[in-house]
Formats: C-alpha cells, structure tokens, sequence
C-alpha cells in the first residue's frame, strides 16, 4: 500500500507529465482527453477516499495538469478555464 507522502509525490510528477505530454497540442483535444482522466480519476479513487475527496482530487489533478502545459507553452500559471470545465 502506498503511503499519502507517496501517493502526493506521484501524483505531482504525473500531472507534470500529463502537461508535458499535452504542450503544443490545441486546447480543444486537451480539453476532451482532460474530462476523460478527471471522470477516471473520480470513478477510480472514490471507494478509497470518498466521491468528495475523489472529485476535489481530479478537479485539482487536472488543474495541475493544465497549469503546466500552460507554463510549457509560455502561457504563465493560470489554466485557460475551457479547459478544466
């Protein structure tokens, strides 16, 4: 079992990949693949930490995620709002 400490540092360095990952695609196609990994996020974490807490996590995942890309792209910090919506 992981523990929370674990569990944080992967998901800091996934999201920084999943941005990684999306730098220079079009906010149309990161957006469609963004709302697929938030419902996965959602569906796959709610037994171990709750609906609640599963949405806040991928709502927060994807926020990082964008937020990255963004900073990649030289777009600054702040996630164009299409995009987590």
């Amino acid at each position: 079992m992981m523990t929370p400490k674990e569990f944080t540092q992967r998901s800091v360095t996934a999201a920084a990949d999943l941005g990684l990952f999306f730098a220079g695609m079009p906010d149309e196609i990161m957006a469609a693949a963004m709302q697929g990994i938030r419902a996965n996020l959602e569906a796959n974490l709610a037994d171990d930490f709750g609906v609640e807490a599963a949405a806040s996590f991928a709502k927060e995942f994807v926020k990082a995620a964008a937020g990255h890309r963004n900073q990649i792209d030289g777009g600054g910090t702040t996630p164009r709002s299409h995009v987590l919506n």
